[in-house]
């Protein structure tokens, strides 16, 4: 797998997709990548260290419903979504780009995006690992939420499906990991 992953010569583009449990260390990895990222649209409100066009495409209810997705989701009554257009342009002008989506984005990205290599990197940290992240940020009773919701959601038996697993047990090493492939 990794020869063809670092085999990037060719004419093929590359969608490395990020997948993991909430609190996994998704987007910090991703953070400190040297890659084009894919922004999602939101209509959650902005938080405070937040910026436009770079964590997300922070839109209105109505805005988001004349939009055309690849994927969306609706998470704490807030709508999340990939839209074509992201995908079509930043793919145009990179030879790779990465996401990070859930399995049905990945599996959605992989059907739409045959011709080109769509790579799923799954981000492997423990369940306790997961909360103690979330705690720092987000208290108990919404840390607690996620760990449950994605341990009956399955979330860590994706591991099993995807390409390359990076383990977040170390950050740093697990960065070491990602930069091998991407970037």
């Amino acid at each position: 797998m990794e020869k063809r992953i670092k085999d990037r010569g060719g004419k093929l583009k590359y969608i490395n997709c990020i997948v993991g449990a909430s609190g996994s260390g998704k987007s910090s990895l991703l953070e400190q990548l040297v890659t084009p990222v894919l922004i999602s649209h939101t209509t959650r409100e902005k938080r405070k260290n937040e910026v436009e066009g770079e964590d997300y495409y922070f839109v209105s209810e109505k805005e988001f419903k004349k939009l055309n997705f690849i994927e969306k989701v609706t998470f704490a009554g807030r709508r999340y979504g990939l839209s074509h257009k992201e995908v079509h342009d930043k793919l145009k002008n990179n030879k790779e780009v990465t996401v990070i989506v859930d399995i049905e984005g990945y599996k959605q990205l992989k059907e739409l995006y045959k011709d080109q290599v769509v790579i799923m990197f799954y981000i492997d940290s423990s369940p306790w690992q997961c909360f103690k992240r979330m705690y720092k940020d987000r208290g108990f009773i919404s840390a607690a939420k996620r760990v449950i919701r994605d341990m009956y959601k399955g979330v860590w038996s994706n591991k099993y499906k995807a390409d390359i697993v990076i383990e977040n047990d170390n950050f740093n090493v697990a960065l070491q990991q990602l930069e091998r492939y991407i970037g």
